[in-house]
């Protein structure tokens, strides 16, 4: 466990040049060479993505990050959306080309890019589903939402061979079941009565004092017992998306969110016809050393 450095930073600035993240640049690189000279070859991206996920949680904690969030990550979307983007000779832009370029001597950029990477976004949100949460939940990828609110540039307009270096790894493997990146795509013919039987069925509670009652689809993270359901082998935040819970919920999701595994600058249409469904565009706020590190 690293020592708090609470007491020598001043953070009552707002400022997030104020947070060293250039520190967190030589811890991730630092974890990612040690785990891939401890495991097989066949393990290294797992095993380097775990390593980094604990530095990136302990330097949440050490920095008190979770406080900071309300402020902190419009700031992140911010800076990351000011990058000079790079394309690629199929005029789809390249996040390897781009991320290069931007960390080229800039260590503290390469550790506010490991933060936005984490693979556990509950590290650094409390209530993923309701604002202000929901401007940066599980569903949105914060580099990309970046791009998106500062230069328009939608989240199809990215070379899908590269995503993996800028989409965190969860929602990563949401978006790999599109065909177009080789996955084995939403089942044909899945239609709205269907996804909400399945819906009901995962949001059913079976045990307990509140057995044969249904969870909320509104704050319930997962489904339960769907294995055996039509999309029972897609990826957890697939399946949020899909059956329109948690931050998915046609009440709490916004314009930055992925919602649909296959298309993902589509809003769907809600499951459930509503009056209350809204967009909450997420504000764009004020924008805003040397590390190698191979992107």
């Amino acid at each position: 466990m690293f020592k708090k450095r609470s007491t020598i930073l001043d953070m009552s600035k707002k400022d997030i040049k104020e947070i060293p993240f250039h520190i967190l640049a030589q811890r991730c690189v630092a974890a990612s060479i040690h785990a891939a000279d401890m495991c097989k070859p066949e393990d290294v991206e797992s095993a380097t993505v775990n390593a980094r996920s604990l530095v990136v949680k302990d330097f949440i904690v050490e920095y008190g990050l979770k406080i900071k969030a309300p402020w902190l990550l419009p700031h992140m979307l911010s800076v990351f959306g000011m990058i000079k983007l790079v394309k690629q000779s199929n005029l789809l832009f390249s996040p390897k080309l781009t991320l290069e370029a931007a960390f080229s001597g800039n260590s503290w950029l390469l550790g506010l890019y490991f933060l936005a990477m984490h693979n556990k976004r509950g590290d650094l949100i409390d209530a993923q589903y309701k604002a202000p949460g929901s401007s940066y939940c599980a569903l949105v990828p914060l580099i990309l939402a970046g791009f998106k609110i500062h230069q328009n540039i939608k989240y199809t307009s990215w070379d899908y061979k590269e995503l993996h270096k800028i989409v965190d790894p969860k929602l990563y493997e949401a978006m790999s079941v599109s065909k177009l990146m080789g996955g084995v795509g939403v089942p044909e013919g899945l239609n709205a009565e269907e996804l909400l039987i399945i819906r009901n069925e995962g949001l059913f509670t079976k045990t307990g004092v509140k057995a044969g009652e249904l969870r909320s689809a509104l704050s319930s993270y997962t489904l339960y017992g769907i294995h055996d359901s039509l999309i029972g082998e897609l990826p957890w935040l697939a399946q949020v998306m899909l059956t329109q819970i948690w931050c998915a919920h046609p009440s709490n999701r916004n314009v930055n969110m992925i919602l649909d595994p296959e298309d993902w600058d589509a809003t769907p249409e809600p499951l459930i016809s509503t009056n209350i469904f809204k967009t909450d565009k997420t504000a764009s706020i004020v924008s805003e050393n040397n590390i190698k590190w191979t992107i």
